[in-house]
């Protein structure tokens, strides 16, 4: 397969769906706004069980001085991913009738169907909250919102600070139990500031902290690599799913998200494990070709069943089937590795 087979053809990029698909007529306005999802609250609860448990039973397992300096830098970790977790989720990612009437007058702008907006290429309306996203990469089930142009910084941003906190936690988590294996001295930091001692507590406890941030590290980590290569290759992650982004020299120099220079080296070296993170490429080829057959078969040498159109069907199979993997799941390690030929 050359790759003209996997080229997209961008003038056809499906962005709209049908109104019959919408999840709802409320049009939302960020991921504060109801309906709430069980993955959203999960991850606040998540995030304040797991800072309680670490700064009351970690932290003062710790030498004073040890534990000042990891306590403060955790901290300020802390705040960071609140924040942007909260800016995240609060900006309402769509468009505004100010844009869409800044975009009425480009010829490159079309108008949507749902919501009649005038919107660019890469825009895509989200069929759960029902509105228009300049430059859509998807909708985040964690954080109950789009990822989009307008938000899209703070989330990768997001990525980085959280994937540094679990670390932090992990490390320092690490340290206090290897201490109390090899010192067994933590009793007396326990006694002198929780007034209490309990080696079933005190492993439990660590045990229970890393059984929880280990996987959320590597589930994390994923995610960060997957945006990082993204950023670099200047795609969405739509654009990847669906396989819309030709991958030729004009692909390559396309502008990043945030504004990075590419390097088709780093793609190179990570490429194979962001395949198997984001998309099942045999399923997709197989699909592909399953799709082809049909057409062969009942056009008959029909030249307007092209590669083009081909890959566009693919593509609109995969903005309503594949995308749901990425936004409903986040990221599975559990899939294997699969490599772009």
């Amino acid at each position: 397969m050359n790759d003209s087979d996997n080229a997209f053809n961008k003038s056809k990029t499906p962005c709209c769906i049908l109104e019959e698909d919408l999840e709802n007529e409320i049009i939302r306005k960020n991921g504060f706004q109801k309906p709430f999802v069980a993955l959203q609250i999960l991850i606040w609860a998540l995030f304040g069980s797991n800072i309680l448990a670490y700064y009351t039973f970690v932290i003062p397992s710790l030498p004073l001085l040890l534990a000042t300096i990891i306590g403060i830098i955790s901290a300020i970790l802390c705040v960071i991913v609140f924040t942007l977790g909260w800016k995240v989720t609060a900006i309402n990612p769509g468009y505004s009738e100010e844009d869409s009437l800044f975009n009425s007058s480009n010829l490159n702008c079309s108008e949507c169907k749902i919501c009649h907006l005038f919107f660019e290429e890469n825009s895509k309306h989200c069929k759960l909250c029902n509105k228009c996203i300049p430059r859509y990469d998807h909708h985040c089930k964690w954080l109950n919102t789009c990822i989009g142009e307008k938000n899209y910084r703070h989330f990768f941003l997001l990525l980085f600070f959280v994937t540094m906190l679990l670390i932090m936690i992990i490390i320092a988590t690490i340290s206090s139990i290897i201490m109390e294996t090899m010192n067994n001295n933590t009793y007396i930091y326990w006694n002198s500031r929780l007034y209490f001692w309990s080696p079933i507590t005190f492993y439990t406890i660590g045990v229970l902290i890393l059984a929880i941030d280990i996987p959320l590290l590597i589930l994390n980590g994923h995610l960060f690599v997957l945006h990082c290569y993204l950023v670099f290759r200047g795609v969405t992650t739509y654009e990847y799913l669906t396989k819309i982004v030709i991958e030729d020299e004009t692909s390559k120099n396309r502008p990043g998200i945030c504004c990075c220079c590419n390097t088709d080296d780093f793609c190179r070296q990570i490429v194979s494990s962001v395949d198997w993170i984001v998309a099942d490429r045999k399923k997709i080829a197989a699909k592909k070709n399953k799709i082809k057959e049909e057409k062969e078969n009942t056009s008959k040498g029909d030249s307007n069943y092209d590669n083009a159109n081909i890959n566009n069907l693919v593509g609109l199979e995969l903005s309503n089937i594949k995308q749901l993997d990425y936004e409903e799941q986040s990221i599975s390690p559990a899939r294997g590795s699969f490599r772009t030929k």
